[in-house]
């Protein structure tokens, strides 16, 4: 909804400080929830790879760049969760 009012520019800039704070607050869930090794290392890297695409989109605003920004984001959200449960099976089980 934002490039409706803002331009692609500005919105992609919102992107990456959007990023970064999901990153950091994903990162947060490691000793804050009693997360282990494996969700700690799928969110450094999930979280880095989505931050790429995110300065990416920065650098280069095209449409074509941001669906795969977005694309991302719903791979990124899964495998997170998935990490997260596998983590607590095998620190549990």
């Amino acid at each position: 909804m934002l490039p409706a009012v803002a331009s692609p520019k500005r919105t992609a800039g919102e992107i990456v400080v959007y990023t970064v704070l999901l990153w950091v607050m994903t990162l947060l869930l490691v000793p804050v929830g009693h997360l282990g090794v494996i969700y700690a290392i799928a969110a450094l890297a999930l979280g880095g790879g989505f931050f790429a695409y995110a300065v990416g989109l920065y650098r280069n605003c095209s449409p074509k760049l941001a669906m795969r920004v977005f694309s991302y984001s719903i791979s990124y959200l899964t495998i997170l969760f998935l990490a997260m449960g596998i983590d607590i099976l095998v620190r549990y089980h």
